[in-house]
């Protein structure tokens, strides 16, 4: 990344958290270069193992 992409990113930061600060849930975050809602985001896709998502307190050994 050069200095211009650094200052563009740091900028993107600052205006997420300050949406953020007021919120209960974190809504606003950068994505992609852009600051976008949470709920805007593409569904993420399953790959690998997926045991991770499947595993809940009773089924989890320790």
């Amino acid at each position: 990344m050069d200095q211009a992409e650094l200052r563009e990113e740091k900028v993107l930061s600052q205006e997420c958290e300050e949406r953020n600060r007021q919120l209960k849930n974190r809504i606003w975050l950068v994505y992609r270069d852009e600051l976008r809602r949470v709920q805007d985001l593409p569904a993420s896709r399953k790959s690998g193992n997926g045991q991770r998502d499947t595993a809940t307190k009773k089924n989890v050994r320790l």
